[in-house]
């Protein structure tokens, strides 16, 4: 009896003394601020039609500039919610000879919008993140010599990861696809709808001020 007596009052006063290790190694919460920059590959889709009947579906890729900043808020059990603004450019355009006449081309010039990032961090180096945007894009069409640009609205889905290699900066990798709302418009009295989308792949470097 007493043996027993002896080893649970043991456990009692060692008790405090697990609790707070385990508190030790728990992830303290803080939250940071950071800046990013980054390029990649981007793919620019369009679903095509017109008042003549002329349609077409298609893709070209080409590449796009991002620059991003933000706050991202890191609680204890690991998980974190973070929001950013965005902006970028963007390269690929679509140029068609054959479904109309005159020729129609067409390119997503720049986009930009903002973003909310619900996360998990893995360790001192390694998270991931979903992504959750709203975007705006500035696209340019062509046909028989006139233009017609479109202020386009849309939303954002994808997943990413970043690692920091110093206690300051991190890379960054994120798929995101951009799905914008349909865009009609008339050139020359020829009436044109268009249904644009993309898929981009954007490796970046970002500095956070943490």
């Amino acid at each position: 009896m007493g043996i027993r007596f002896i080893s649970l009052a043991g456990a009692i006063l060692l008790a405090p003394s697990a609790l707070m290790a385990a508190a030790a190694q728990a992830p303290a919460s803080h939250g940071d601020w950071y800046l990013g920059i980054g390029a990649g590959p981007t793919s620019f889709f369009n679903k095509v039609s017109n008042s003549s009947n002329a349609s077409a579906n298609y893709g070209v890729l080409g590449a796009l500039a991002s620059l991003y900043g933000g706050y991202n808020y890191t609680f204890t059990s690991g998980f974190g919610l973070g929001g950013e603004v965005f902006g970028d450019v963007r390269s690929p355009y679509y140029k068609d000879n054959n479904s109309f006449n005159p020729s129609y081309k067409a390119r997503l010039r720049y986009t930009y919008g903002l973003r909310v990032l619900p996360g998990y961090q893995f360790n001192s180096t390694v998270s991931a993140h979903a992504i959750l945007g709203y975007v705006r894009g500035n696209m340019r069409s062509t046909a028989g010599g006139y233009s017609h640009t479109s202020n386009l609205t849309g939303y954002q889905l994808g997943l990413g990861a970043d690692y920091m290699a110093t206690q300051h900066v991190g890379l960054r990798g994120d798929l995101i696809y951009s799905n914008y709302n349909k865009a009609s418009f008339n050139i020359d009295g020829v009436s044109f709808k268009n249904w644009p989308s993309t898929m981009d792949a954007v490796l970046s470097v970002f500095y956070s001020f943490y």
